[in-house]
Protein backbone atom coordinates (compact mmCIF):
# COMPACT_ATOMS: atom_id res chain seq x y z
CA UNK A 1 0.00 0.00 0.00
CA UNK A 2 1.59 3.25 -1.09
CA UNK A 3 1.12 6.60 0.59
CA UNK A 4 -1.43 8.91 -0.97
CA UNK A 5 0.14 12.03 0.49
CA UNK A 6 0.16 14.77 -2.14
CA UNK A 7 -1.82 12.80 -4.72
CA UNK A 8 -4.57 14.60 -6.64
CA UNK A 9 -8.11 13.28 -7.03
CA UNK A 10 -11.32 14.29 -8.77
CA UNK A 11 -14.48 13.22 -6.94
CA UNK A 12 -17.83 13.77 -8.63
CA UNK A 13 -21.08 14.22 -6.72
CA UNK A 14 -19.03 15.46 -3.79
CA UNK A 15 -21.43 18.09 -2.48
CA UNK A 16 -22.75 18.17 1.07
CA UNK A 17 -26.01 19.89 2.08
CA UNK A 18 -25.76 22.23 5.05
CA UNK A 19 -26.84 20.62 8.32
CA UNK A 20 -27.03 17.18 6.70
CA UNK A 21 -24.74 14.24 6.22
CA UNK A 22 -23.17 14.05 2.79
CA UNK A 23 -23.65 11.42 0.14
CA UNK A 24 -21.17 8.80 -1.02
CA UNK A 25 -19.22 11.27 -3.15
CA UNK A 26 -18.67 13.57 -0.18
CA UNK A 27 -17.69 10.63 2.02
CA UNK A 28 -15.08 9.53 -0.51
CA UNK A 29 -13.73 13.07 -0.87
CA UNK A 30 -13.49 13.54 2.89
CA UNK A 31 -11.76 10.20 3.47
CA UNK A 32 -9.29 10.78 0.66
CA UNK A 33 -8.52 14.22 2.11
CA UNK A 34 -7.85 12.61 5.49
CA UNK A 35 -5.29 10.42 3.69
CA UNK A 36 -3.40 13.46 2.39
CA UNK A 37 -4.98 13.64 -1.06
CA UNK A 38 -5.63 17.03 -2.67
CA UNK A 39 -9.23 16.75 -3.81
CA UNK A 40 -11.01 18.53 -6.65
CA UNK A 41 -14.67 18.50 -5.61
CA UNK A 42 -17.31 18.37 -8.32
CA UNK A 43 -21.07 18.67 -8.09
CA UNK A 44 -23.83 20.07 -10.28
CA UNK A 45 -25.24 22.00 -7.31
CA UNK A 46 -23.07 25.01 -6.45
CA UNK A 47 -24.59 25.45 -2.99
CA UNK A 48 -23.82 21.94 -1.75
CA UNK A 49 -20.41 22.14 -3.42
CA UNK A 50 -19.50 25.22 -1.41
CA UNK A 51 -20.73 23.53 1.76
CA UNK A 52 -18.47 20.53 1.10
CA UNK A 53 -15.55 22.85 0.42
CA UNK A 54 -16.01 24.62 3.76
CA UNK A 55 -16.06 21.25 5.50
CA UNK A 56 -12.97 19.75 3.87
CA UNK A 57 -10.75 22.80 3.29
CA UNK A 58 -9.56 23.12 6.92
CA UNK A 59 -8.31 19.52 6.80
CA UNK A 60 -6.66 19.29 3.38
CA UNK A 61 -6.13 21.38 0.26
CA UNK A 62 -9.09 21.12 -2.06
CA UNK A 63 -10.71 22.94 -4.94
CA UNK A 64 -14.14 23.01 -6.54
CA UNK A 65 -15.54 22.92 -10.03
CA UNK A 66 -19.27 23.03 -10.62
CA UNK A 67 -20.58 20.95 -13.50
CA UNK A 68 -23.15 18.30 -14.33
CA UNK A 69 -21.51 15.05 -15.42
CA UNK A 70 -24.79 14.01 -17.04
CA UNK A 71 -24.31 16.77 -19.64
CA UNK A 72 -21.69 16.04 -22.30
CA UNK A 73 -20.32 19.59 -22.67
CA UNK A 74 -20.07 20.04 -18.92
CA UNK A 75 -18.48 16.62 -18.56
CA UNK A 76 -15.76 17.66 -20.99
CA UNK A 77 -15.24 20.84 -19.00
CA UNK A 78 -14.83 18.83 -15.79
CA UNK A 79 -12.24 16.59 -17.48
CA UNK A 80 -10.35 19.62 -18.83
CA UNK A 81 -10.08 21.10 -15.34
CA UNK A 82 -9.05 17.71 -13.93
CA UNK A 83 -6.15 17.54 -16.40
CA UNK A 84 -4.74 20.94 -15.42
CA UNK A 85 -5.57 21.30 -11.72
CA UNK A 86 -2.34 20.80 -9.75
CA UNK A 87 -0.67 19.22 -12.81
CA UNK A 88 -3.49 16.75 -13.30
CA UNK A 89 -5.45 14.23 -11.27
CA UNK A 90 -4.27 10.65 -10.85
CA UNK A 91 -7.38 9.42 -9.00
CA UNK A 92 -11.00 9.59 -10.21
CA UNK A 93 -13.96 8.58 -8.07
CA UNK A 94 -17.28 8.91 -9.86
CA UNK A 95 -20.77 7.77 -8.95
CA UNK A 96 -23.67 10.29 -9.11
CA UNK A 97 -26.86 8.52 -10.09
CA UNK A 98 -30.42 9.03 -11.22
CA UNK A 99 -33.18 6.46 -11.02
CA UNK A 100 -36.74 5.69 -11.97
CA UNK A 101 -38.56 3.28 -9.71
CA UNK A 102 -41.69 1.70 -11.14
CA UNK A 103 -42.81 -1.72 -12.39
CA UNK A 104 -41.28 -2.95 -15.63
CA UNK A 105 -44.69 -3.02 -17.33
CA UNK A 106 -44.91 0.76 -16.84
CA UNK A 107 -41.45 1.64 -18.14
CA UNK A 108 -40.98 3.47 -21.44
CA UNK A 109 -38.04 3.46 -23.82
CA UNK A 110 -37.27 7.01 -22.69
CA UNK A 111 -37.04 5.78 -19.08
CA UNK A 112 -34.44 3.23 -20.07
CA UNK A 113 -32.50 5.66 -22.24
CA UNK A 114 -32.24 8.45 -19.66
CA UNK A 115 -31.30 6.25 -16.71
CA UNK A 116 -28.81 4.22 -18.75
CA UNK A 117 -27.18 7.38 -20.08
CA UNK A 118 -26.83 8.97 -16.65
CA UNK A 119 -25.67 5.90 -14.76
CA UNK A 120 -23.52 4.22 -17.40
CA UNK A 121 -22.57 6.39 -20.37
CA UNK A 122 -21.77 9.49 -18.33
CA UNK A 123 -19.33 7.70 -16.03
CA UNK A 124 -17.60 5.66 -18.71
CA UNK A 125 -17.22 8.77 -20.86
CA UNK A 126 -15.79 10.82 -17.98
CA UNK A 127 -13.39 7.99 -17.16
CA UNK A 128 -12.26 7.92 -20.80
CA UNK A 129 -11.62 11.67 -20.80
CA UNK A 130 -9.71 11.58 -17.52
CA UNK A 131 -7.75 8.46 -18.52
CA UNK A 132 -6.77 10.11 -21.82
CA UNK A 133 -5.23 12.94 -19.81
CA UNK A 134 -3.29 10.45 -17.69
CA UNK A 135 -1.98 8.77 -20.84
CA UNK A 136 -0.91 12.11 -22.35
CA UNK A 137 0.98 12.97 -19.16
CA UNK A 138 2.47 9.50 -18.84
CA UNK A 139 0.92 9.24 -15.39
CA UNK A 140 -0.21 6.10 -13.62
CA UNK A 141 -3.76 6.40 -12.37
CA UNK A 142 -6.66 4.91 -10.49
CA UNK A 143 -10.32 5.06 -11.51
CA UNK A 144 -13.06 4.02 -9.10
CA UNK A 145 -16.67 3.68 -10.16
CA UNK A 146 -19.39 3.72 -7.51
CA UNK A 147 -21.90 1.15 -8.70
CA UNK A 148 -24.47 -0.66 -6.53
CA UNK A 149 -25.11 -3.98 -4.88
CA UNK A 150 -28.09 -4.17 -7.24
CA UNK A 151 -25.72 -4.40 -10.14
CA UNK A 152 -25.41 -7.99 -8.92
CA UNK A 153 -28.51 -8.71 -6.84
CA UNK A 154 -32.15 -8.67 -7.95
CA UNK A 155 -35.03 -6.48 -6.78
CA UNK A 156 -38.34 -5.34 -8.18
CA UNK A 157 -39.18 -1.92 -9.53
CA UNK A 158 -35.72 -0.63 -10.42
CA UNK A 159 -34.84 -2.31 -13.70
CA UNK A 160 -33.20 0.59 -15.63
CA UNK A 161 -30.97 1.65 -12.73
CA UNK A 162 -29.95 -1.86 -11.75
CA UNK A 163 -29.18 -2.86 -15.33
CA UNK A 164 -27.07 0.28 -15.82
CA UNK A 165 -25.08 -0.49 -12.67
CA UNK A 166 -24.52 -4.05 -13.87
CA UNK A 167 -23.21 -2.62 -17.14
CA UNK A 168 -20.86 -0.34 -15.22
CA UNK A 169 -19.53 -3.34 -13.30
CA UNK A 170 -18.74 -5.06 -16.59
CA UNK A 171 -17.17 -1.90 -18.00
CA UNK A 172 -14.89 -1.83 -14.95
CA UNK A 173 -13.39 -5.15 -15.99
CA UNK A 174 -13.09 -4.27 -19.67
CA UNK A 175 -11.41 -0.92 -19.01
CA UNK A 176 -9.09 -2.47 -16.43
CA UNK A 177 -7.84 -4.87 -19.10
CA UNK A 178 -7.53 -2.21 -21.80
CA UNK A 179 -5.81 0.40 -19.66
CA UNK A 180 -3.46 -1.79 -17.64
CA UNK A 181 -0.62 -1.23 -20.16
CA UNK A 182 -0.83 2.50 -19.34
CA UNK A 183 -0.57 1.85 -15.60
CA UNK A 184 -4.21 2.84 -15.05
CA UNK A 185 -6.12 0.65 -12.61
CA UNK A 186 -9.93 0.49 -12.77
CA UNK A 187 -12.10 -0.85 -9.97
CA UNK A 188 -15.65 -0.44 -8.69
CA UNK A 189 -17.28 -0.28 -5.28
CA UNK A 190 -20.72 -1.84 -4.85
CA UNK A 191 -22.35 -0.17 -1.84
CA UNK A 192 -25.27 -1.81 -0.13
CA UNK A 193 -27.62 0.38 1.87
CA UNK A 194 -26.00 3.69 2.77
CA UNK A 195 -28.07 6.22 4.72
CA UNK A 196 -27.66 9.26 2.48
CA UNK A 197 -29.96 12.18 1.65
CA UNK A 198 -30.78 10.47 -1.65
CA UNK A 199 -32.31 7.43 0.07
CA UNK A 200 -34.81 9.66 1.84
CA UNK A 201 -36.29 10.67 -1.52
CA UNK A 202 -37.67 7.17 -2.01
CA UNK A 203 -38.47 5.90 1.48
CA UNK A 204 -39.96 7.17 4.72
CA UNK A 205 -37.90 7.44 7.90
CA UNK A 206 -39.77 4.42 9.29
CA UNK A 207 -38.95 2.32 6.20
CA UNK A 208 -35.29 3.34 6.35
CA UNK A 209 -35.00 2.46 10.04
CA UNK A 210 -36.64 -0.91 9.33
CA UNK A 211 -34.07 -1.65 6.64
CA UNK A 212 -31.21 -0.64 8.94
CA UNK A 213 -32.38 -3.07 11.63
CA UNK A 214 -32.39 -5.95 9.16
CA UNK A 215 -28.80 -5.44 8.04
CA UNK A 216 -26.38 -7.80 9.85
CA UNK A 217 -23.86 -4.99 10.41
CA UNK A 218 -26.24 -2.05 10.09
CA UNK A 219 -26.20 0.65 7.43
CA UNK A 220 -22.91 1.90 6.03
CA UNK A 221 -21.89 5.53 6.20
CA UNK A 222 -20.54 7.39 3.21
CA UNK A 223 -17.14 7.39 4.95
CA UNK A 224 -17.22 3.57 5.03
CA UNK A 225 -17.34 3.65 1.24
CA UNK A 226 -14.59 6.27 1.27
CA UNK A 227 -12.29 3.98 3.24
CA UNK A 228 -12.51 1.38 0.50
CA UNK A 229 -11.83 4.08 -2.10
CA UNK A 230 -8.66 4.95 -0.17
CA UNK A 231 -7.65 1.28 -0.11
CA UNK A 232 -8.14 0.93 -3.85
CA UNK A 233 -6.30 4.17 -4.58
CA UNK A 234 -3.33 3.17 -2.44
CA UNK A 235 -3.03 -0.41 -3.67
CA UNK A 236 -0.72 -0.93 -6.62
CA UNK A 237 -1.90 -4.39 -7.65
CA UNK A 238 -5.71 -4.40 -7.58
CA UNK A 239 -7.56 -3.83 -10.84
CA UNK A 240 -10.72 -5.06 -12.52
CA UNK A 241 -12.36 -5.81 -9.18
CA UNK A 242 -15.89 -5.14 -7.92
CA UNK A 243 -15.66 -4.63 -4.15
CA UNK A 244 -18.96 -5.05 -2.28
CA UNK A 245 -19.34 -2.93 0.86
CA UNK A 246 -22.74 -3.83 2.22
CA UNK A 247 -22.67 -4.76 5.90
CA UNK A 248 -24.17 -8.13 5.01
CA UNK A 249 -26.93 -6.58 2.87
CA UNK A 250 -26.52 -9.30 0.26
CA UNK A 251 -27.19 -11.99 2.88
CA UNK A 252 -30.75 -10.91 3.67
CA UNK A 253 -33.93 -10.03 1.78
CA UNK A 254 -34.71 -6.43 2.62
CA UNK A 255 -37.09 -4.65 0.32
CA UNK A 256 -39.72 -7.31 -0.35
CA UNK A 257 -40.45 -7.33 3.38
CA UNK A 258 -40.57 -3.57 4.04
Amino acid sequence: MKSLEGKVALVTGAGKPEQQSGGIGFGCALTLAHSGVNVLLNDANQEVLESAYRWIKPQQFCGTFSGDIFEQDQRRGIADVAETWMQGVSILVTGPATTIRKPALELTSDDYASVYYDNFVSHVDLAKLVAAGMVRRGSDGCIIFITSIYGSLVRKGSLPYDAAKAALNQATKVLAKEWAPFGIRVNAIEPGFVDTPGEHKFATDVEIETVKRKLPLGAATSEDIGKVAVMLASSEHITGQIIRVDGGHGLVDLYDQV
